[in-house]
């Protein structure tokens, strides 16, 4: 289709493609099949999910179709889930009544409930006669009767566990002399044996047996010190343990970082000791002069890319305003001519003319002498603004103050609407804003937005002549008269635009003659009409306007 083809290449004929990142920056819009997108000087990743659907292509109706079947998929897993309950609401809703029979049982049923107060007076009669009977004899006899079984029980029970006591007692007796008592003689000949092979007898008799006397006299068991003194040598194991983890791991770094084969599991630590004195006495003032080459290297870079970005914002937004310009050359708004203007701003201007100095063009660095000579003092306060503030009372929120105020091209500029009549008197906008009307105000709105879509669609360039033209305006000229509306739309003609109007009813007079086709909308409770009609053909249209 040579429309979907000369649409095509009005989205994307700039854009390049190309296989790697390192080729994005030798053009000015381009792409890679990863994403990765190149535009306005700066390189960024794009959403992934701006292409995870094909449209066009032979994968396009292959890869929806699977899309189709996954959504089909979880529809029939919630409908596995929901059917059986549905069968069943149904089984309940099919449910049959109460039969005869069942009334007939009901009615019985509440026959007897009618011969209940009289049963539950006969009760009462025969209780109260019971009572009357004196029968404490038999309730004392019955109470003796049963403590004396609860004593036989609880004699035969004692016979029962002293006799089990007994013989576990004496079991008990067998295990100590004939096993634990062996046991222990033969561990603690073996715990003497292991103390004197780990300790010396010295530290024996001058430290380690005084100590263990004075914690024996304090905590009153060897139990007791063993569990004291058992934690805390658990835990200094632990941090032993960890210590020697983290020193494996960080000899097994080094090893790797620097291709050293240095034994990673050997105890001592001298090899890598001499290592750091090698270092320290022959290679670290080189080190240290590397890097601070490298932090140099690194802040000149990132300050001529700051300058360089800034340059090409404030001379991409210059060409756009001459665009605009050239948009609206020989166009009128009712007797009126407009231009946008845009100078740098006074508060600014030693920053704008740095910021635009033709020696950046000629091949003069950021810190090159001539360029030093010239804006010496103003790059220095740039960037002592956006970098070196202090952090002490408040700072680091002036410093993102200053970032957003110097980071933005705008700082250094200002834009302004210059309005020219018909005799050639001129009056810039921000000098006559606070004075005007509300639609007053809003014309050099429909002005700027006008001029922008005319620019953007090329209206006025060679060659583009079949570009796309739609504008559409909702709550369109709310604080316009009806001279000002027909101005905006006989601009809209004249500039070769195709503009959609969504407008209140009290403005169907002065849009209705100028546009193509004019359709009401009307909305009567629920129910919405749209309704086409000619303001030639119908005579009541100035009554219902």
């Amino acid at each position: 289709n040579p429309y979907a083809r000369a649409y095509a290449d009005f989205l994307l004929g700039r854009v390049m493609k190309c296989a790697r990142v390192e080729e994005l920056r030798e053009h000015r819009t381009a792409l890679t099949v990863e994403g990765m997108l190149y535009q306005n000087f700066v390189a960024r990743q794009m959403d992934p999910k701006r292409w995870e659907t094909l449209f066009i292509g032979k994968r396009a109706l292959e890869q929806q179709l699977d899309q189709a079947m996954e959504k089909r998929d979880e529809l029939n897993r919630q409908l596995s889930v929901w059917e059986p309950r549905v069968v069943e609401a149904i089984r309940l809703a099919k449910t049959s009544p109460l039969t005869l029979e069942q009334l007939d049982d009901v009615r019985e049923a509440q026959g007897v409930l009618r011969e209940l107060p009289q049963l539950q007076q006969e009760y009462r009669q025969v209780a109260e006669e019971m009572g009357a009977l004196d029968l404490s004899f038999l309730l004392n006899l019955d109470g003796q009767i049963k403590r004396t079984e609860d004593e036989v029980g609880q004699v035969e029970r004692h016979h029962r566990e002293m006799v089990k006591e007994q013989a576990g007692l004496e079991a008990n007796r067998r295990l100590l002399r004939e096993v634990r008592l062996p046991q222990a003689e033969r561990a603690k000949a073996d715990m003497e044996a292991q103390l004197a092979s780990l300790y010396a007898q010295d530290f024996v008799d001058n430290q380690g047996e005084p100590r263990f006397l004075q914690e024996l006299s304090r905590l009153g068991s060897a139990g007791a010190i063993v569990a004291n003194f058992g934690r805390q040598r658990q835990a200094e194991q632990t941090r032993r343990d960890t210590t020697w983890s983290s020193l494996i791991t960080l000899r097994a770094d080094y090893n790797r970082d620097f291709q050293a084969g240095y034994d990673i599991q050997r105890l001592d630590n001298a090899a890598y000791e001499e290592e750091l004195t090698r270092l320290v006495d022959s290679q670290l003032a080189e080190y240290r002069d590397k890097i601070l080459a490298a932090k140099e290297r690194a802040q000149i870079q990132f300050q001529e890319d700051f300058v360089s970005k800034l340059r090409s914002n404030i001379e991409t937004v210059e060409s756009q305003i001459r665009d605009l310009n050239h948009a609206l050359r020989g166009v009128k708004f009712g007797r009126d001519q407009y231009r946008f203007l845009v100078s740098p701003n006074p508060q600014y201007e030693p920053f704008y003319r740095m910021l635009t100095d033709d020696l950046l063009l000629e091949g003069f660095g950021l810190f090159s002498q001539a360029f030093q000579d010239r804006h010496g003092e103003v790059i220095e306060e740039l960037f002592k603004n956006i970098v070196d503030v202090d952090d002490a009372d408040g700072g680091q929120s002036e410093l993102e103050r200053n970032l957003q105020r110097f980071t933005d091209y705008r700082t250094y500029l200002n834009f302004d609407l210059l309005v020219k009549d018909e005799e050639g008197r001129e009056s810039r906008l921000s000098r006559v804003i606070a004075k005007k009307s509300g639609g007053e105000t809003q014309t050099p709105f429909y002005i700027s937005v006008l001029a922008s879509f005319a620019q953007m669609y090329r209206v006025r360039q060679a060659g583009a002549d079949n570009t796309l033209r739609l504008i559409v305006f909702d709550e369109a000229y709310s604080k316009m008269d009806h001279q000002r509306i027909r101005e905006s739309i006989r601009l809209i003609r004249e500039l070769g635009l195709q503009v959609i109007v969504s407008a209140p009813t009290e403005k169907l007079t002065d849009i209705a003659p100028f546009v193509d086709r004019t359709l009401i909308v009307t909305r009567i409770k629920s129910q919405t009409k749209v309704v086409p009609f000619d303001t030639k053909k119908d005579p009541s249209v100035k009554a219902w306007a």
